[in-house]
């Protein structure tokens, strides 16, 4: 009988299948971590872009290198001029 399956006892049970192991879900800080950076200067501030042709930006980027300002600096004070044209309070930081 050397081709004969394994003899086994009729009334033991099926063994039992391994346990899924067990993933704890991520604690409550974890799961709200921001996905991106934001720098402490940024922190209760809006973005505000536009679009522009490629001449004008060009000019603009001439005038932040010929002046050393940023043109963070230079679009706030367009922002404040523009809010002074319009009798508003000068408000943009």
């Amino acid at each position: 009988m050397p081709n004969a399956a394994p003899i086994r006892p009729r009334n033991l049970p099926e063994p039992a299948p391994a346990p899924a192991p067990q993933i704890d879900p991520p604690s409550e800080p974890e799961a709200r971590k921001p996905k991106w950076f934001k720098a402490k200067t940024r922190v209760g501030k809006r973005a505000l872009a536009f679009y522009t042709n490629p001449a004008a930006w060009r000019q603009f980027r001439r005038l932040c290198d010929d002046e050393g300002k940023s043109q963070q600096d230079f679009l706030i004070e367009a922002l404040n001029d523009l809010f002074a044209k319009n009798n508003l309070q000068r408000i943009a930081d």
